[in-house]
């Protein structure tokens, strides 16, 4: 399994053949926020150092490629918990390929 994700990381990275969104709208992130994380699944703000991460993957990871990203009550940003976040989150799809962060 591991040995599957490198090989689909690898070919997304080299040859561009990430994963699309899952169907539905774009994410939105809010220009005082950015993405982190080999698969975009940390909103922070602009201003924050980069994050590094293990570059692993889990199908919830999925989710946030519909989320928003954006500036939460606290002022920080943060993911928005919608209904369809907080579903896709409890019952993320198994089958989603792995892709990089745009």
């Amino acid at each position: 399994m591991k040995r599957t994700f490198f090989l689909s990381l690898a070919a997304c990275a080299v040859l561009g053949a990430c994963a699309s969104a899952p169907e539905g709208r774009e994410r939105v992130v809010s220009a005082d926020c950015k993405l982190g994380g080999c698969s975009g699944q940390h909103c922070l703000d602009a201003d924050a150092d980069d994050t590094v991460t293990m570059c692993d993957w889990k199908p919830a990871y999925a989710c946030y490629k519909q989320a928003d990203c954006e500036k939460q009550a606290d002022g920080r940003c943060g993911w928005t918990l919608t209904d369809e976040l907080s579903e896709c989150l409890e019952h993320p799809p198994e089958d989603a390929a792995p892709f990089m962060a745009h």
